[in-house]
């Protein structure tokens, strides 16, 4: 299921209605106790778009908006200009995506510590307007909490610990939600000193990750329906390492609606 802008049935697509409503039955028949979700963050549980103007994710606002210095923007930039073209070639090779997006992201971690990045840039940064909540993500949130359905929130952002955060800024960081993001290590006074492992980038965040972690593993190892949800082609790779029975994907095509992405985004 793709969907797009929007809360109108014109706006989302289903490549196999059959199947979707096969899985959706089993959901439901096999209930609440057999179900987890999965979940990518930047432009998939906030708006990719608002009036067809791209909405920035956590890292380009903190890259974007001097909340550091201006040799910080220049330089994360420059990280971009060198990287971004590896992650979006479809002809490079999986191993090598990887190696150059594990590059890319210590790198900028690195800098973000040269740079004397501290935890109350990171509350000042969930504050930015720019990040809001597509509709009704906070009601399906609480729905799901009355239910203790586990949620997972997968980030590979350089700045992960806004995510949670920024759940807490909205109201939503209920027990049943569990965040997977990038870590720093803190001083005292709060600057960041190291960042922690595991390391999560964008070809590297997946559920093999929730094995290395047995408590929240022990949550969701016998909840073997899923619902993902992500915004990127990659997002689809984060039920890997993870035995499941019935997969319900959501992909949401914040541009490109009617050219090659859409396409793309059918076949997976």
């Amino acid at each position: 299921m793709i969907i797009k802008e929007g809360l109108f049935l014109e706006n989302i697509i289903i490549p196999d209605k059959k199947k979707l409503e096969h899985k959706a039955e089993k959901i439901k028949k096999e209930g609440a106790d057999k179900l987890h979700f999965l979940s990518d963050f930047d432009r998939t549980l906030t708006y990719g778009t608002i009036g067809r103007e791209k909405v920035p994710s956590l890292i380009s606002i903190l890259r974007e908006k001097n909340y550091l210095d201006e040799d910080y923007s220049k330089r994360a930039k420059e990280l971009f200009a060198r990287y971004h073209p590896y992650e979006i070639d479809t002809n490079l090779s999986r191993e090598e995506k990887v190696r150059k997006m594990d590059d890319w992201w210590r790198t900028h971690k690195k800098l973000l510590i040269e740079k004397g990045i501290r935890r109350d840039h990171l509350e000042k940064l969930v504050k930015d307007e720019s990040i809001r909540f597509r509709d009704s993500v906070q009601f399906f949130l609480e729905r799901i909490s009355e239910k203790n359905i586990p949620f997972i929130v997968f980030s590979a952002s350089g700045c992960g610990e806004a995510v949670e955060m920024f759940f807490e800024e909205m109201g939503v960081k209920y027990p049943n939600i569990y965040f997977l993001v990038n870590r720093f290590k803190w001083d005292n006074e709060g600057k960041a000193i190291g960042f922690k492992e595991p390391f999560i980038h964008p070809f590297s965040k997946n559920e093999r990750t929730v094995k290395e972690m047995p408590s929240l593993y022990e949550k969701v190892k016998e909840r073997k329906n899923v619902v993902l949800f992500g915004d990127s082609l990659s997002d689809v790779e984060m039920i890997e390492g993870f035995d499941h029975d019935t997969l319900l994907k959501v992909g949401f095509l914040n541009t490109d609606y009617n050219g090659k992405d859409r396409e793309k985004y059918e076949e997976v």
